[in-house]
């Protein structure tokens, strides 16, 4: 008899078949390309296109029924298919596709308006109705626009040309970004899940144990300082919580923080992994490509900012101890682990690095740092290798993110298009410079931290960065500017934007955790990363910060005001320095450190 069970047991299987399929495919094309380039993405598309379906069936199979159960299963079953049929398309019909962009015929709109359709509704499955509810309204702009008064209207387009734009081109739309993911991610993400796998993560958050013996807030440390370093590798902020939370937040609640609040520093903590080199989150990869410069080039940008925010969360965290009473912690220390375990952690990671330096291709650095990491836990670690088990593991869990988000990229594809082909990011950009707004430059930077905080609330970073770079990071340009400090930070807004309600996935994968409340979990890690919300307008006024790994004596004043500048608002947003402080001290502190701040943020 066939049952639910039985089923998702055999999808996870076929998942299992096809991402290892995926791993082998992609590791023998770093040495010999086995196809045409534009056959090739239509290929990735459709097998990460699938993988993500599955996975969404699998989760549906194992949920409870509801109501609109059947419906789902059959909704998800036809997007599949019909998704399915557009790189299927695209790899038959290559050549007539490359070369009638805009000028299809009948047959290729019906294919693209089915495979259109089918993305849509598997970008509602896998990312939720608010991502798709934005996907579709841009797609609205894109074939209606034209009826739009006023600068925001575009020219008229044809269906042929939005399909071909959008659905039906080996490097628009759909695959914008597709190279990206196939390219770059994949193998990143590759390297990081296989080092996650084979015992780095242990040996990382008895660091941060170290230090909670040391320092007040105890517990709070291992999740702080664990979740930066495994940030260092896996660049996802769900995901961090996930590895990291396991551990740490039990340890916090047995130390006697609230529930909320354990939730809510590791919440914190890990949204930090986004932005924390090498691997960074993928709207880092995305910096990349719009700069036209290197990943690792935007990974040493972000360093100084990433460190920052870092700063700010453990300021935050030691002045709420503090102020409440926590002591360090006493659980002791497994230095055998670490002496183990993180020479494999920085030999692997320092590999990666330094051959991104080199300027090899992200494919081959990838490559050989997966390499490494799988072969050092087997001659180094001792009793702590793993089983090989686990590198498999690794490889899967890998390819598996990668696929949800290569479809992330494929439904941000279609709104980047919209954007680019029909000139709004250039017209809102013009629009707001010749407003009163641009006519006062500072009240720029406000009106841009506002609007990405606000669409970050409700879509993933990634998307957010994408969108809000296209549409007002030219805004900031034509101020004046920096063009890395204008992306950064927009980029910078759009991780903290994943913390705030209503969505704050990572705030909600904590608190599930923690057995806590989601909005209390939320407004507490709001409140401990709060700090972080200057540094942008440090480094954006003050470029040096951006410009390690050069180091000069004006980054090094800059870092350390800002530093300081921290501490003095930190000390006066939870009300305590070296005792409590009363309102005219808070505000004594909080000048001082906005002066420092604003000292700072001088160019030199």
């Amino acid at each position: 008899m066939i049952t639910r069970a039985g089923v998702a047991r055999a999808l996870s299987w076929i998942i299992a078949i096809e991402a290892s399929v995926l791993v082998v495919y992609q590791l023998v094309d770093i040495w010999h390309n086995l196809q045409p380039v534009s056959r090739y993405y239509s290929l990735f598309f459709g097998a990460v296109y699938s993988m993500s379906l599955l996975m969404a069936l699998q989760e549906l199979l194992v949920q409870e029924r509801s109501k609109l159960y059947h419906v789902k299963i059959a909704l998800a079953c036809l997007s599949l298919a019909a998704g399915l049929l557009g790189p299927v398309y695209l790899w038959l019909n290559i050549d007539h596709l490359e070369v009638s962009a805009g000028l299809l015929d009948p047959r290729d709109v019906v294919v693209g308006l089915i495979a259109l359709g089918g993305i849509i509704v598997a970008g509602f499955f896998t990312w939720g109705p608010i991502l798709t509810g934005v996907v579709c309204l841009a797609l609205l702009y894109f074939f209606f626009g034209d009826l739009v008064p006023g600068f925001l209207g575009h020219a008229p387009y044809t269906t042929e040309f939005v399909l071909s734009y959008t659905t039906l081109h080996p490097v628009h739309g759909i695959y914008w970004l597709i190279p990206l993911t196939a390219e770059v991610v994949f193998y990143v993400l590759l390297f990081s899940s296989v080092l996650a796998h084979t015992g780095a993560i242990g040996a990382l958050l008895e660091i941060g144990k170290a230090v909670g013996r040391r320092v007040s807030g105890g517990a709070a440390y291992p999740a702080v300082v664990g979740s930066a370093l495994v940030g260092t590798m896996v660049g996802q902020a769900v995901a961090n919580v996930v590895i990291t939370g396991r551990v740490t937040i039990p340890q916090m609640k047995r130390q006697g923080f609230k529930p909320e609040m354990a939730a809510a520093i590791e919440t914190s903590a890990s949204t930090g992994s986004l932005i924390m080199p090498p691997i960074m989150g993928l709207g880092a990869f995305v910096m990349a490509f719009f700069l036209n410069v290197s990943y690792i080039t935007v990974a040493l940008a972000a360093t100084i900012p990433a460190l920052l925010y870092y700063a700010g969360v453990a300021l935050g965290v030691y002045f709420y101890a503090r102020a409440t009473g926590v002591e360090r912690i006493r659980d002791p220390v497994d230095w055998p682990r670490v002496l183990r375990v993180l020479p494999t952690f920085l030999i692997s990671l320092g590999i990666l690095t330094l051959l991104m330096l080199q300027m090899y291709t992200p494919r081959l650095a990838g490559f050989w740092a997966l390499v490494v990491a799988v072969v050092l836990p087997f001659i180094i670690q001792g009793r702590y290798r793993p089983r090989l088990r686990a590198v498999y593991d690794g490889l899967l869990d890998g390819a598996k993110t990668a696929a949800k988000m290569g479809l992330l990229l494929a439904l941000i594809g279609p709104v980047a298009q919209t954007v680019i082909t029909s000139g709004l990011g250039p017209s809102v950009a013009n629009a707001l410079v010749l407003s009163p707004i641009g006519k006062i430059a500072v009240i720029a930077l406000p009106l841009v931290m506002l609007a990405t905080l606000i669409t970050g609330a409700v879509i993933p970073e990634a998307a957010t960065y994408i969108i809000m770079a296209l549409a007002l990071a030219p805004f900031l340009e034509e101020l004046g500017y920096s063009r890395v400090a204008s992306h950064m930070f927009v980029f910078y807004y759009s991780i903290f934007a994943t913390i705030i309600p209503p969505v704050a996935i990572t705030a909600m994968t904590a608190a599930q955790l923690a057995g806590a409340s989601f909005m209390e979990t939320s407004m507490r890690a709001m409140k401990l990363a709060f700090i972080g919300l200057f540094v942008p307008y440090v480094f954006i006024f003050n470029t040096t910060l951006l410009d390690f790994p050069s180091v000069s004596g004006a980054l090094l004043l800059s870092l350390g005001a800002t530093l300081l500048g921290m501490v003095g608002l930190t000390a006066a947003w939870w009300g305590w320095f070296v005792g409590p402080l009363d309102w005219r001290q808070r505000c004594l502190a909080g000048l001082l450190g906005g002066c420092l701040l604003a000292w700072a943020a001088m160019p030199p």
